[in-house]
């Protein structure tokens, strides 16, 4: 996350350096704001990132597991905030279809969360929403450049058409990190042994690897077409 700070704040310094140079900038329409509520959405998930990957994301205790799950889901529910911020800014409205196609997809995480850990529920829930949200915004095509009231970069890639995969990725990445606690949850119930053990361990490395590269792809994706 700072990396891709550092990347959002360097292009703000070149874009400015551009208008004082042209006096003007026809195909950005990031301002100041928007760079703000962008660095501060990535200074929250990286807060999130350093307590989800401490030791209590995988402590044995699922209690501890469920405190540091509600500690991330805060972190990140400021992280969501400035993207609907920005995403809002940009003219992006929640449509009714986009609302309808993830409000099972929030359900079946809140019901995940209350079978993997149910006193991470408020937060799990709150955080849930948030992230639908965000992805809704994404998924406005209007935010496209060229379709809408932006004009078309003429570059051979668009970032704005990347804004709705991101969306996409973030709520599968958050998925998959529901499903390990709920298989670490039913692993130690069933108690099934060190091979069964071990089992559990190879998927949870699995889904840990996805639950990083879906992440990563979702804020980079985001993150690029918020300031474009």
């Amino acid at each position: 996350m700072p990396l891709l700070a550092a990347g959002v704040l360097y292009r703000a310094v070149v874009r400015g350096a551009g208008r004082a140079v042209t006096g003007s900038d026809v195909t950005s329409r990031t301002t100041g704001v928007d760079v703000a509520l962008v660095t501060a959405g990535l200074a929250g998930a990286w807060v999130g990132d350093v307590v989800l990957m401490g030791p209590g994301s995988r402590a044995a205790d699922m209690r501890e597991r469920a405190r540091t799950l509600s500690g991330g889901a805060a972190a990140f529910t400021a992280a969501q905030a400035a993207h609907i911020a920005v995403l809002r800014r940009r003219g992006a409205h929640l449509t009714r279809g986009a609302v309808v196609r993830r409000l099972p997809v929030w359900l079946a995480g809140v019901g995940l969360a209350a079978v993997a850990a149910p006193s991470a529920l408020p937060a799990v829930a709150g955080y849930g929403a948030a992230l639908a949200v965000t992805s809704a915004l994404a998924a406005d095509p209007t935010l496209r450049r060229g379709s809408g009231g932006a004009p078309a970069t003429g570059r051979p890639t668009d970032p704005s058409r990347g804004l709705a995969p991101g969306g996409v990725l973030f709520i599968v990445s958050d998925g998959l990190i529901l499903a390990r606690l709920a298989l670490h949850r039913v692993g130690s119930s069933a108690g099934s042994g060190a091979r069964g053990s071990r089992g559990v361990d190879a998927v949870d490395r699995l889904l840990d690897g996805t639950v990083m590269a879906t992440y990563v792809a979702a804020q980079m994706l985001l993150v690029d077409g918020e300031t474009e």
